[in-house]
């Protein structure tokens, strides 16, 4: 699951910058998706201190290129809702969301309270 995450108070104070920012990452994802090999090297030559193979990175990012970022359109950024809602409910039945003291959290989180498609572009474009 992809996900850019902010505070609800921001996105009430400036929702045009959320909508800029939130359309820009569709953008580059997309970009990504459309040009796998060009990303890839772009990884590579950003981070040559991790002495990444190339030939592992090139096939990741051929697969998630093909099959993991593009929605069932074949574009990047919408959120499933009921797979978002999957997942929230194993992260919380498996506590690995704790509250402020550390404990884990056990009340039940609803994506469409906590996950939109509100800020994404209508149409991603290419």
């Amino acid at each position: 699951l992809l996900g850019i995450s902010t505070r609800a108070d921001l996105i009430k104070e400036d929702p045009q910058l959320v909508r800029s920012f939130v359309q820009a990452t569709q953008k580059g994802y997309q970009w990504a998706i459309d040009h796998p090999q060009e990303a890839a090297k772009i990884l590579m030559d950003a981070n040559p201190q991790a002495k990444l193979d190339a030939k592992l990175v090139n096939a990741s990012q051929e697969k998630l290129s093909k099959e993991y970022w593009p929605d069932a359109a074949g574009t990047v950024g919408h959120a499933d809702i009921d797979k978002w809602q999957s997942y929230l409910d194993f992260i919380i039945e498996q506590k690995l969301v704790t509250d402020g003291d550390g404990k884990p959290y056990t009340q039940k989180i609803s994506a469409p309270e906590v996950v939109t498609n509100e800020f994404l572009a209508k149409a991603a474009s290419k």
